[in-house]
């Protein structure tokens, strides 16, 4: 099966479930939930390591070391909370918009804009030529 067939058929496949953009968006946004969730947890595990490591005695070389090492982790952690976070704000406003708009009408591209931001740019041998001649038609 040639680029152009394959074409067809996921075009054809995307018209005959108009639903499924609005399917994969609510997937993705339960998926960041659970993430957001792990990094909270993670940063919670952390801290607790941090203050048990502050309060035991011992060298104050590797004190000082392990110190600097969690806080760097619970950095790194907090910005990955952050980012996850502020993805599932704009992905939830993007959900409740699309929702807004009525059911039964075409989704428009605001709505997906998250699944498509998060997927990688396609290569110029799976597809993209043939839409670039399509358009130029």
């Amino acid at each position: 099966m040639g680029l152009v067939e394959r074409e067809a058929n996921m075009q054809d496949l995307n018209v005959s479930r108009p639903g499924r953009s609005r399917d994969l968006f609510g997937v993705q946004l339960e998926v960041t939930s659970l993430l957001l969730e792990a990094e909270r947890r993670k940063l919670a595990v952390l801290q607790r390591e941090l203050q048990v490591a502050l309060a035991e005695g011992g060298s104050v070389k590797v004190k000082e070391k392990q110190r600097q090492e969690l806080l760097h982790a619970i950095s790194k952690i907090q910005g990955q909370h952050e980012q996850l976070d502020k993805e599932y704000r704009i992905h939830a406003a993007g959900v409740l918009l699309c929702n807004s708009r009525g059911s039964g009408k075409a989704t428009s591209l605001r709505c997906i804009s998250g699944v498509q931001l998060q997927t990688s740019p396609l290569r110029p041998g799976s597809g993209t030529l043939f839409r670039r001649a399509v358009r130029k038609w």
